[in-house]
């Protein structure tokens, strides 16, 4: 095993009793045997500022081994570390400048991208163009992700109409109140045709000296609204 001092210091012999010293350029006579060598008296022959290996106990396969311990630099330089190290320990300030803000963490469309595959996947196939409905869903994703809570309303008023003949219905009434739905999902549906007065709001109330007070966290869970939509994808 070769330890990382031998290892960048090539032109110092690794303590290896199978090795040439001669080889590395560091004759045998050279190496100190123990640390009690360890003097100015009995480093006096190294050159400046090198290691230089001492060697340790044999192994039952006869090789000497030296650790990080047994290396020795010799204090012949001129000590430099103030003109480097001007600072006192610790941390230093943040840079001045402009920092950017952290990202923000990625937040799932309103519509889930595996219906909206889905029901791209379908229009080729169905009877019905589902071109439009494709964009309402893309523009639902859209403005959710940028908050704008008036265009998501309206979005999924629009795609609440748009709906129910693919289900074999005339409007989301008979949608909700008809269809087979299980007794979880006909709750949801509910819900939403409750939500068709909200979109209303946002659509026909008009300018008042009264302050709005829509905003994005009154649209519908999410988990409805991909239930109906997931209802449809299968029907198309």
């Amino acid at each position: 095993m070769i330890s990382p001092a031998t290892r960048w210091n090539p032109g110092f012999l690794h303590p290896d009793a199978k090795a040439d010293p001669s080889l590395y350029g560091v004759p045998r006579s050279r190496w100190r045997t123990s640390r009690s060598c360890a003097s100015a008296e009995a480093t006096s022959h190294l050159p400046r500022c090198r290691l230089s290996p001492t060697c340790r106990g044999r192994s039952p396969k006869r090789r000497t081994y030296a650790t990080p311990d047994d290396w020795l630099i010799a204090k012949l330089c001129e000590d430099v570390t103030d003109e480097f190290v001007t600072e006192p320990p610790g941390r230093s300030e943040a840079p001045q400048g402009q920092l950017l803000p952290p990202p923000s963490p990625r937040v799932a469309p309103y519509v889930d991208e595996k219906l909206t595959a889905a029901i791209r996947a379908k229009d080729k196939t169905s009877r019905l163009d589902c071109t439009k409905f494709l964009s309402l869903i893309h523009e639902l994703n859209d403005n959710g992700a940028r908050g704008n809570a008036y265009a998501a309303h309206a979005l999924l008023r629009a795609i609440l109409d748009h709906v129910p003949p693919i289900l074999g219905y005339t409007g989301f009434a008979e949608v909700a109140n008809n269809h087979g739905w299980t007794q979880t999902d006909k709750r949801y549906v509910k819900k939403l045709l409750d939500f068709k007065l909200q979109g209303d709001d946002v659509l026909h109330r008009q300018i008042s000296e009264k302050a709005d007070l829509i905003g994005m966290d009154d649209l519908p869970p999410r988990t409805w609204i991909n239930r109906l939509l997931q209802e449809c994808a299968e029907k198309l």
